[in-house]
């Protein structure tokens, strides 16, 4: 919660940049348009906004998608509890081809430290990877391509979960 209200205010502050651009963009049309500034200095200066908006929009795009799994439900460590063992299960009885399908959906990004060893590797769940293999399969003799069977229920995720190991 501490880290909303800093990424709202920076949030703010890359939209006040986006619309000042925009409005320098206009005024930069309206020059050329009035025959005020020469076609080469209109067509530079426009491709220097166009980058610098670029940016900030790339800028308001993550600051949006870390608002949105800042403000998502906790997690219980139940549901973390289950998905792990689960996740652990799958890969122990899983077949090689199965296994890398599997690691493909869940491995979400791997750190190296300095030296060039395993610092970290982030898992995400979320519905998608869900839907591929922590669904029952329709029966354990009758496997769906993709369908990773388990016994039991599995937990329905309302968000995505990131787990960091």
């Amino acid at each position: 919660m501490g880290r909303i209200k800093p990424l709202r205010d920076e949030l703010a502050a890359v939209q006040a940049r986006i619309d000042k651009l925009e409005e320098k963009k206009r005024k930069y049309l309206g020059l050329y348009e009035m025959d005020e500034i020469d076609r080469d200095l209109f067509a530079e200066r426009l491709n220097d906004l166009n980058r610098e908006l670029d940016t900030e929009l790339t800028r308001r795009s993550k600051l949006e998608l870390e608002l949105r799994d800042d403000q998502a439900e906790p997690v219980s460590y139940e549901l973390v509890r289950s998905l792990v063992g689960r996740f652990d299960t799958l890969l122990h009885r899983s077949p090689f081809p199965q296994r890398k399908t599997l690691m493909h959906l869940i491995v979400k990004k791997i750190t190296l430290d300095i030296r060039k060893r395993v610092d970290s590797v982030e898992l995400a769940f979320n519905e998608e990877t869900e839907k591929h293999f922590l669904s029952v399969a329709p029966s354990a003799e009758q496997q769906s391509e993709g369908a990773f069977p388990l016994s039991g229920k599995a937990p329905t995720l309302k968000n995505k979960l990131t787990i960091l190991i």
